[in-house]
């Protein structure tokens, strides 16, 4: 699910460090080619774990990872979603 910018440029919590990754599987079970997850520094295990973990990682934290089809747009999203966090 890709959430529309409003404005981006400040998000409303602190986020950092942020990690942007490119989806493992093309966006499959998170929606779009990369992702973006806030208070990270690595990847999240089972962000890039084989097919079933891949699902359940997305699945349990979609409503907190910024996804879009650029890194810029992943991290508009995360900022996006921060606003509900």
């Amino acid at each position: 699910m890709i959430v529309e910018y409003e404005d981006y440029r400040e998000p409303p919590v602190n986020l950092w460090p942020v990690a942007i990754f490119e989806s493992r599987y093309g966006g499959v079970y998170e929606g779009g080619c990369w992702f973006a997850v806030p208070e990270c520094e690595s990847v999240p295990q089972g962000a890039h774990g084989d097919d079933s973990e891949c699902a359940i990682w997305f699945s349990d934290n979609v409503h907190k990872v910024g996804i879009g089809a650029t890194p810029n747009e992943a991290l508009k999203n995360l900022i996006v979603k921060s606003r509900s966090f």
